[in-house]
Formats: C-alpha cells, structure tokens, sequence
C-alpha cells in the first residue's frame, strides 16, 4: 500500500478503508490527522 507511507502499522490497519479510495488516499488521510473541529452553541451535547 504505497500510499499508506508514513503512517503507523496501527493507523494503516485503522484507516485502510480511506486509504484505498482514490478520493481520500495518504494524502487526504493525512489532512484529516491534522484537522480539528469546533463545535459552539450545541448546548448540553458540546460538553
């Protein structure tokens, strides 16, 4: 799985799903790693 390089063998096994999709692959999987949310105003289900 060529574009898995530079991922743990725990994070290929986890992510391989993505991985293998041509839309996502290392490259989106890797973007997805390193993106954060933030979630205001939900009430009692942000906490």
């Amino acid at each position: 799985m060529a574009q898995g390089r530079g991922f743990t063998p725990d994070q290929v096994s986890r992510y391989a799903r993505h991985l293998i999709l041509p839309e996502v692959g290392g490259v989106g999987q890797r973007k997805l790693l390193s993106s954060s949310v933030l979630l205001l105003g939900a009430g009692g289900l942000g906490s």
